[in-house]
């Protein structure tokens, strides 16, 4: 009977680590910066730092430093591609003011070099007019 009861409320704990797990691995990583809110799906390929630069490329228009390792220039580029979406707030004075953009980022995992291309945009109901 002992055993039992060591068995279930380990499996217990087991179903709730699991449970705890999954349910913080759903959420969206939402960089802010200048008014333009830079959204990553929780099923993103970038790390956090690759996140970090492409927020602010993405903002900035800032040039992204492209050095070609040995490696890329023997065997090409090792890319990964997402979708990020961009939200700038307030940027028509009336209704719908805030631009959604979607973007496809192409970055190479050896080198660092970022290629973006604007997919889709639309004008949204986001903010209230002043």
């Amino acid at each position: 009977m002992k055993r039992l009861i060591t068995f279930a409320l380990a499996m217990l704990c087991l179903a709730c680590f699991f449970t705890n797990v999954a349910a913080s691995s759903e959420v969206d990583m939402i960089i802010t910066i200048d008014n333009v809110d830079i959204i990553f799906d929780s099923q993103s390929v970038f790390t956090d730092e690759e996140k970090h630069i492409i927020a602010e490329y993405l903002t900035h228009n800032s040039s992204i430093e492209q050095t070609y390792g040995l490696m890329c220039n023997l065997f090409g580029h090792k890319n990964t591609t997402d979708i990020v979406t961009t939200i700038t707030h307030c940027v028509s004075p009336s209704s719908p003011r805030c631009l959604r953009e979607k973007w496809e980022i192409i970055t190479c995992s050896r080198c660092g070099n970022v290629d973006t291309t604007l997919l889709d945009f639309a004008y949204i109901n986001c903010c209230p007019e002043s």
